[in-house]
């Protein structure tokens, strides 16, 4: 994560990026976008940042960058209104989806390079975080008043803006939102307060009472993941939990 600091270069300021790896040195001019140092990714990662002119009062914003994870470079562009606050793959990585200060999210077509389709998260101001289901059928949209919105994909897509569920259980803003392997489970997390997660049992939308573990302090969680199977979650750095509900690991 890159320091919580204003860099100067050429002209533009560049803000710090949001994710697990910087891209430090990938600058957008009015000509074209250059790379001017080598820059360390994960595989399949796509990496994003919130790029703005120094020399005009309104700076521009809302741009996404889109980077390949095999050669290391810049390979295109996104733009959306407001900041760039959490992305989340759908259709194996053919699909984004991306939210931010505006409130809305909107869904892009990787191949084309286009947006599809946008519109507002329900009740949201400020979008924090997103996830979309292994099976692309869901995704959640979580904001800085602590709401998550869980909405069926295929109906926002076609018009239909309710969400299916709205989970109240965090009163902080959501940093973090994960689907487990069969989409039953989604954890919602938030780095404000605490002892801040929950998991959410899915098909019933119901949040699991017996969690987090009673004596258990998870300090401020900030991520988590599930094992393959279901079998196991692992929060912040790192605390390995067994779940009983899954035999296999």
């Amino acid at each position: 994560m890159m320091e919580n600091r204003l860099m100067k270069k050429t002209g533009y300021w560049q803000l710090p990026c949001y994710g697990n790896a910087e891209v430090v040195g990938i600058l957008r001019t009015n000509e074209d976008l250059v790379v001017t140092s080598r820059v360390k990714l994960f595989p399949g990662l796509l990496e994003y940042s919130r790029l703005v002119d120094a020399n005009v009062e309104e700076p521009s914003k809302g741009y996404i960058l889109l980077v390949s994870s095999k050669t290391k470079e810049l390979i295109g562009t996104l733009k959306m209104n407001g900041t760039v606050c959490s992305l989340a793959f759908a259709d194996d990585g053919n699909r984004l989806l991306s939210s931010g200060s505006d409130g809305e999210v909107y869904h892009w077509d990787l191949r084309m390079r286009t947006c599809f389709h946008k519109a507002v998260d329900e009740g949201c101001i400020n979008g924090m975080a997103l996830c979309t289901s292994p099976n692309g059928r869901m995704f959640a949209a979580g904001s800085d008043s602590g709401i998550v919105n869980i909405y069926n994909r295929d109906d926002f897509l076609g018009g239909k803006r309710k969400p299916i569920k709205t989970v109240e259980n965090l009163t902080t803003k959501v940093d973090f939102l994960k689907f487990n392997s069969d989409a039953q489970i989604l954890a919602i997390c938030s780095t404000m307060k605490k002892n801040s997660l929950k998991l959410i049992h899915v098909p019933l939308f119901a949040v699991y009472s017996n969690w987090s573990p009673l004596n258990k302090n998870l300090h401020y969680p900030w991520c988590l993941d599930f094992s393959p199977g279901g079998g196991f979650t692992a929060v912040g750095k790192v605390l390995l939990y067994k779940l009983h509900r899954y035999n296999h690991a």
